[in-house]
């Protein structure tokens, strides 16, 4: 049991990890842009799972 609880929580990092890349590629978006609001939306909901992936590898 504890190797799966090892690799779930590698899976987790490797999403987050992938996760921040995605928020850094949004960070890029300038201001003003067509796709400027939507980046930011994207970077909430981004952001929120994050935070929702970290308090579930804590909790487990």
């Amino acid at each position: 049991m504890t190797n799966n609880v090892n690799n779930s929580e590698i899976d987790v990092k490797k999403i987050i990890i992938q996760i921040q890349d995605i928020l850094n590629k949004l960070n890029e978006v300038e201001t003003g842009t067509t796709v400027y609001n939507e980046a930011q939306n994207l970077k909430q909901f981004a952001n929120n799972k994050i935070k929702e992936l970290t308090t579930k590898s804590i909790t487990q």
